[in-house]
């Protein structure tokens, strides 16, 4: 059998909007004190102890607070409305039937409250959840994007040491090439210097190109030649040229 903490035991304090009530404690030290609040019950249970309040209004559990320490517990209830009670329990507190329908009330508001609670606490897991795989996945998205710009830049780099190298391979090529040419120049005798070749050629009295199979009859006009006049001479020469040769008649 519990042993009762009375009404007169405890402290309580008021304002228009709140309520402060003080529970002494005089249980085992090593025992921690189990407490239920909701919109119109207080309860605490410390065996051997236990105290029940059923209220005179209602407060608002959400914006309620409790205090356990070694030997109290304290209760700072928001109110529901804003005004003066005047009395920390209900009138029908002492009738049975009464209390015996607010426990039941707020043992179904406390159960109502734990599922919440409990949706609420899975819900904000959920949430979490979500933000981390969201954020592992920006952080995947940053890491391959790292990467990527890495591997850019390493082909960028690439790029240009192999410009940079057929560049330089093709200088020492034009060098190279310049030095084969400018070997070969150095090789190449200089240029003999510019001169006059004197020809003398023999005089002939014919028109026509000297032959060897008409030397003979050249040397016959030849000595013929002095004893024709002036028209005699060139028309013995064409003649000569022309056909096979024919001595004119003397004048």
């Amino acid at each position: 059998m519990p042993l009762i903490i009375k009404e007169k035991d405890i402290e309580w304090f008021e304002s228009k909007d709140k309520i402060l009530i003080i529970v002494p404690l005089s249980s085992r030290v090593d025992v921690k004190p189990s407490v239920l609040h909701t919109s119109k019950y207080l309860k605490v249970s410390s065996p051997p102890y236990l105290w029940e309040c059923f209220l005179f209004g209602s407060v608002d559990p959400e914006k309620s607070f409790v205090r356990i320490t070694g030997d109290k517990v304290s209760f700072e209830l928001q109110k529901s409305v804003d005004e003066m009670w005047n009395a920390l329990t209900h009138s029908q507190a002492g009738c049975d039937s009464y209390r015996k329908e607010q426990r039941e009330a707020a043992f179904e508001e406390h159960q109502k409250h734990l599922q919440n609670s409990l949706e609420s606490k899975l819900q904000r897991k959920q949430t979490v959840h979500r933000e981390s795989i969201r954020r592992q996945m920006e952080l995947e998205e940053l890491d391959r994007q790292t990467i990527e710009r890495e591997k850019m830049l390493e082909n960028q780099k690439a790029a240009e040491e192999i410009k940079r190298k057929k560049e330089q391979l093709k200088a020492n090529m034009i060098a190279q090439k310049r030095k084969q040419l400018q070997r070969l120049s150095e090789q190449i005798p200089p240029t003999r210097k510019s001169g006059h070749i004197r020809v003398n050629f023999t005089p002939r009295v014919f028109p026509t190109a000297a032959r060897e199979s008409q030397e003979a009859e050249e040397k016959e006009v030849i000595v013929f030649l002095p004893k024709c006049n002036l028209n005699s001479k060139q028309h013995c020469l064409i003649h000569f040229t022309m056909q096979p040769l024919i001595m004119p008649s003397h004048p």
